[in-house]
């Protein structure tokens, strides 16, 4: 898909059958641009009044990855949680880029109704968080980043080695895509059977042209959400490359705090979620 001018071009929600679609889309609205569908989940337990949260998932999972948080957190925060474009439902989308989730991400909250959210975002769900609060601090209340890695060209050299990284996964079968991966991104045997459950799921191709698209436009960035209150989060067996460095760096630099939870791995939600 040609790219857009994203000063003019918005989302716009509309309505779809989704009888014509898997079980796993009840409830779900649709927000539509002309870059693709994304659907998203909202939880309204809390009430109103009470504070937003959108909770934005990794490479290579979708929505799902959270289910057993929003019963806790949805007591306290009205929960919004979106399948990441090229992911989950949301696979049919053309032009993946930081800024393009941003644009969904702010249409998806004015849909919802809400002025500003929380926003927790975990790997490449943590990059499209921090682009949201680049372009749009206004809707940001803050930002929490789950094992992601942070913007700031600062941080990255060389990219040959993504583009052979991908061209690695994207002949790999599906159940083995999975079982690698979410292998390395956990480190409880819990947690590895339900990532890989939600992984085996996904359409490898398009999960790997999203973290590719990701990571080669990382060093072209920065991170200009420093008014934005700001914590991270990454497990002590985060194996994912230099992800436990690259946060260290990064809150440091930000004075931001940086929680080390000594028994999980890349997800921690799912290692360790209380």
């Amino acid at each position: 898909m040609e790219k857009n001018d994203f000063e003019t071009v918005g989302g716009v929600t509309g309505a779809r059958p989704f009888g014509e679609l898997d079980d796993a889309l009840e409830g779900a609205r649709l927000l539509s641009s002309p870059r693709g569908d994304v659907y998203y989940w909202v939880r309204d337990s809390a009430g109103e009044g009470a504070p937003w949260l959108m909770l934005l998932h990794g490479a290579g999972m979708d929505h799902r990855v959270f289910s057993g948080l929003t019963g806790t957190l949805g007591r306290q925060y009205n929960i919004i949680i979106p399948d990441l474009p090229l992911h989950g439902a949301s696979e049919e989308y053309g032009d993946f880029t930081l800024t393009g989730c941003a644009y969904d991400i702010r249409d998806i909250l004015n849909d919802a109704g809400a002025d500003r959210a929380f926003i927790a975002g975990h790997c490449i769900g943590g990059c499209v968080g921090l682009g949201f609060a680049n372009l749009f601090p206004e809707y940001c209340a803050g930002l929490v980043l789950i094992d992601t890695f942070p913007l700031g060209g600062e941080h990255y050299g060389g990219n040959r080695w993504i583009e052979k990284t991908a061209g690695l996964l994207r002949v790999m079968p599906a159940g083995a895509f999975a079982a690698a991966l979410s292998g390395a991104f956990t480190a409880t045997v819990p947690g590895n059977k339900a990532l890989m459950r939600i992984m085996a799921e996904q359409n490898t191709a398009c999960v790997v042209d999203a973290l590719i698209d990701t990571l080669l436009e990382l060093p072209g960035t920065n991170d200009t959400s420093a008014s934005i209150p700001t914590a991270a989060i990454i497990g002590g067996f985060d194996r994912v490359g230099r992800i436990r460095k690259l946060n260290a760096e990064a809150a440091e630099r930000r004075g931001y705090p940086l929680r080390v939870l000594p028994r999980a791995g890349h997800t921690p939600y799912l290692d360790d979620p209380e």
